[in-house]
């Protein structure tokens, strides 16, 4: 068995190419230097710009979102303040919806009062449009507050 692996590693060591390494003169490795330098360099240029790019754009992004979410709490507070305003104005008017005032205000101010029994208005169907429109004002004024439509 020690032969076998003696032959084997003789077969591969037959195999196996030397190759001999050539160490670059002063120049030529001058120039590798500065072509990798140069390379790096650019890619940290590159690298910069982006992160600077990328700095702008989150900044400006977050300045929007700021900006929106100022205007959506001045918003809000115009809600607040427009819904207030809203409920104040509904309180003062509910006294003027009074049915028993808006009564009182017509029989006292206009002079207004309820149709009674013995007035009555009779109609005729085959009126035009301009004579049905004269009768509808003169009803009115017999009738008071009631208007037909």
């Amino acid at each position: 068995m020690e032969e076998r692996i003696r032959k084997k590693d003789s077969l591969e060591r037959k195999r196996v190419k030397i190759v001999k390494t050539v160490m670059p003169n002063n120049e030529n490795r001058k120039k590798t230097l500065y072509r990798r330098l140069k390379l790096r360099n650019i890619k940290l240029s590159i690298m910069g710009i982006l992160s600077i790019a990328m700095i702008f754009t989150l900044l400006s992004r977050y300045s929007k979102v700021s900006l929106l979410s100022n205007r959506s709490f001045e918003l809000d507070n115009e809600i607040k303040s427009l819904q207030a305003e809203r409920d104040f104005l509904i309180t003062e008017i509910e006294p003027y919806k009074a049915t028993d005032r808006i009564e009182s205000l017509a029989k006292i101010r206009l002079g207004m009062d309820y149709p009674r029994t013995d007035q009555y208005v009779s109609v005729d169907t085959d009126f035009k449009e301009h004579e049905l429109a004269e009768e509808k004002k003169t009803l009115r004024n017999l009738m008071g507050f009631c208007l037909l439509y």
